[in-house]
C-alpha cells in the first residue's frame, strides 16, 4: 500500500556551501513506492522548478507568505479573513500525510489538514536539543554522537510524540552546523520510510511521549547568548567550538568578544600554543597583549590572554 504526501520545505536549513538536503528527501519519497502529491516552499526555492518534481506528476507551489513568517507573525493572523482564505487553498490540495522539512512555525490548522497529520525530521535526538539551533549547538557542545528523529509536529515546537530516531553518528572533532545537519538528516531519511511505511500498512502511530525532564533547548535566544566569548572560562577547547559554531556560517550570527571594554564581531580565532610564549600570568583574561606579526589572515589583529594562555581573534 502507499500514502499521499505533502511537504512543506523552509529556508532555515541552509547554510553557506551546505547541501539542499530538501533535493534528497524529496527524491527518495519520488523513487519510493508512496506517492508525493504535493511540495510547497518560498516562492525563491530552487525546488520548485525541479525537473523530477514534473516528470513524477508532483504540484509544486509557492507557500503564501502568511504561513513563512516568524511564530509572532503567524500568530497574529490566525483569526484574520487573510488566514482562513489562504488555509482553504490549501484544503483544496488532497495529501493523506504531510512531511514539514525546516519549515516555519505550523498553526493546528494546518497541521491537521492531512488525516494523518504532518510529520517532521529534526536534526538532534528529542528531546534533547529542541529549536531551530540544534547544529549548532552539537558543536557549541562538543556532542560527537547524535542522531535525527522523526516526530509528529504539535502547536508547540519539537514536542510532538516520537515515531523513529534516525542512525546514530559520529560526528567529526572538526564538524561544523553544516556538517552536523549534513550528517544527521541524510542519516535520519531510512528512519523517515520506515514511518511512511508502517503509516501505509495500516499500523497504529501514536508515538512515544517525549520525556520532557530530559528536554534541553538549542534555541535562538540561547545562541545569541552563547556567541558571546567567556575569557575567563573558555578553555581553548570551548573557543574552538564557538568558533566553528559561528564563523563557519553565514546566518546572520557572529562570533563576539569583549576586547578593552570593547564588544567586536569576530571572523575567525587561533588559539596559540602557552609553551611558545612569554608567561602573562599578571594579565588578567581577555585582555590585549600585543598584536598578531606573523603574515597571513591574523595578521596585526590582537593576541588577547586566555584561560588556557593566548589566542589571535581576527576583528571584523
Amino acid at each position: 500500500m502507499s500514502i499521499r504526501i505533502g511537504i512543506i520545505i523552509g529556508s532555515s536549513r541552509l547554510f553557506g556551501g551546505a547541501r539542499d538536503l530538501a533535493f534528497d528527501v524529496v527524491d527518495s519519497i519520488l523513487r519510493s513506492s508512496h506517492r508525493l502529491s504535493v511540495v510547497f516552499a518560498e516562492s525563491a526555492d530552487p525546488i520548485l522548478s525541479y525537473n523530477s518534481l514534473r516528470q513524477f506528476g508532483t504540484a509544486a507551489f509557492s507557500l503564501p507568505e502568511i504561513f513563512c513568517g516568524s511564530y509572532n507573525e503567524i500568530r497574529q493572523e490566525i483569526t484574520k479573513p487573510r488566514f482562513l482564505e489562504n488555509l482553504n487553498l490549501l484544503k483544496k490540495i488532497h495529501f493523506d500525510l504531510g512531511i514539514s522539512f525546516y519549515s516555519n512555525w505550523l498553526p493546528p490548522a494546518v497541521i491537521d489538514l492531512p488525516r494523518l497529520g504532518f510529520i517532521n525530521i529534526h536534526p538532534s535526538p528529542l528531546p534533547m536539543l529542541t529549536g531551530y539551533e540544534a547544529e549548532r549547538f552539537h558543536v557549541l557542545t562538543n556532542r560527537r554522537k547524535s542522531w535525527g528523529t522523526i516526530h509528529y509536529l504539535a502547536e508547540k515546537f519539537d514536542t510532538g510524540n516520537i515515531l523513529a530516531y534516525g542512525d546514530v553518528v559520529e560526528l567529526p572533532e572538526n564538524m561544523t552546523p553544516m556538517t552536523v545537519y549534513e550528517q544527521l538528516i541524510s542519516n535520519a531519511i531510512p528512519a523517515l520510510h520506515r514511518v511512511l511505511n508502517d503509516f501505509a500498512s495500516g499500523k497504529s502511530m501514536v508515538g512515544e511521549i517525549q520525556d520532557e525532564s530530559k528536554r534541553t533547548y538549542a534555541t535562538h535566544k540561547n545562541a545569541i547568548e552563547e556567541s558571546i566569548i567567556q575569557w575567563e572560562t573558555d578553555t581553548n577547547l570551548k573557543l574552538d567550538c564557538r568558533r566553528r559554531a559561528y564563523c563557519t556560517t553565514n546566518d546572520g550570527l557572529t562570533l563576539k568578544a569583549k576586547i578593552e571594554g570593547q564588544l567586536h564581531e569576530i571572523s575567525d580565532l587561533m588559539p596559540l600554543p602557552n609553551d611558545n610564549l612569554v608567561s602573562y600570568n599578571v594579565v588578567q583574561w581577555g585582555q590585549k597583549i600585543g598584536e598578531y606579526k606573523q603574515a597571513g589572515k591574523f595578521y596585526n589583529n590582537p593576541i588577547i590572554k586566555t584561560l588556557e594562555g593566548v589566542a589571535v581573534v581576527k576583528i571584523m
